[in-house]
């Protein structure tokens, strides 16, 4: 199973508290963020915003992975119609060989 985790996080603005930020994490194994700061400093508001995008990102994984799996469905059955298609193509062509002789 893979594991994934965050490598970099990259903050444009927060609230306007918090602009133009970045902070490297570990890029081959996972690193602990440990966030400070004073009362009003945004640190909540960074929070708030990195559960929102990971709510996001979780979201959308999900429906793709549901999109996948639909598409699988629809790709086995297409299989199964082309192989009753091929079997009813060889009775076809059995019989047609037959009324030749």
């Amino acid at each position: 199973m893979n594991e994934y985790f965050i490598q970099k996080l990259f903050i444009k603005d927060v609230r306007g508290i918090i602009k133009d930020l970045e902070i490297p994490l570990g890029q081959n194994e996972r690193k602990h963020l440990i966030i400070t700061g004073k009362n009003g400093s945004g640190k909540t508001s960074l929070l708030n915003e990195i559960d929102s995008l990971l709510n996001k990102l979780i979201n959308n994984q999900f429906a793709q992975m549901k999109n996948l799996e639909t598409y699988i469905k629809n790709a086995k059955q297409a299989i199964k119609n082309y192989n009753i298609n091929i079997e009813n193509y060889q009775k076809e062509i059995t019989t047609l060989e037959t009324q030749k002789k």
